[in-house]
């Protein structure tokens, strides 16, 4: 067995060298409890992620922190820049730090960043709902004390987007260097945490100029740092391996 447990603002994971069968990662998903199952290829660097559903992620800004740590446990990584293959193409990474962890993930659009605004009712009130792709989609709704129930929401996004629904994201800005979100990611449900939704919440704050160039997000599980990076954004936040299981 080859299985280490990792814990990234409240987004757990399972990573293993060993590829497995859906069965075999939806039993281990299901005993630890966990988000997601990571498989870790080095030489070349190869990260695929599976949902708790089971479902493949194209990519996951928390889970790729935790694929970055994995390495280094095992030998193949230090302090330095990497390039990760994901199914959403090449994600550029640093270690920055061993001892605390520390590392960087750059989230950047593959071309001009699209971003898709449109109006949803939901009780007769028009919400804004912005949708754009930054590591995976991500729907955000800016959420200015709204008080209309979240699940009405997300059932009417889910019916509006249909197969193409991604993750959903309530952002409140808090001020100029910090915003709170609360993430409802496709294949998961409600998460402690999500890095590309963060990172998605954080550019379209950027463009809208609600927030500075660097800021934190604030996530149930925790905080999640996020700064402006030549066309994209840089996330960081930390990394705790809760077990390894060997043999």
């Amino acid at each position: 067995m080859d299985l280490y447990l990792y814990d990234a603002v409240g987004n757990t994971f399972l990573v293993s060298r060993q590829k497995r069968s859906p069965s075999e990662r939806k039993k281990w998903m299901d005993y630890f409890n966990v988000d997601g199952f990571i498989e870790y290829q080095n030489n070349p660097l190869k990260m695929r992620i599976f949902n708790k559903d089971g479902s493949p992620a194209l990519m996951c800004g928390n889970g790729l922190r935790c694929f970055l740590h994995y390495g280094m446990e095992k030998g193949d990584l230090n302090i330095g820049s990497y390039v990760v293959d994901t199914l959403d193409g090449p994600i550029d990474c640093r270690i920055l730090e061993r001892f605390p962890f520390h590392s960087e993930i750059y989230l950047k659009p593959k071309k001009k960043m699209f971003i898709n605004k449109k109006m949803i009712s939901v009780d007769g009130i028009l919400i804004p709902v912005y949708t754009l792709f930054l590591g995976t989609l991500s729907h955000i709704i800016i959420d200015y004390n709204i008080s209309l129930n979240k699940e009405i929401i997300i059932k009417r996004i889910q019916d509006e987007f249909k197969k193409t629904v991604g993750n959903i994201s309530f952002v409140h800005p808090l001020n100029s260097e910090e915003f709170e979100i609360l993430t409802y990611e496709r294949g998961v449900g409600y998460t402690l945490s999500c890095g590309t939704a963060n990172g998605a919440a954080y550019y379209l704050l950027k463009t809208k100029n609600l927030i500075s160039s660097s800021a934190i997000g604030k996530n149930k599980g925790g905080n999640l740092y996020l700064k402006s990076f030549e066309n994209g954004v840089l996330l960081s936040g930390d990394v705790t391996l809760k077990g390894r299981y060997e043999g």
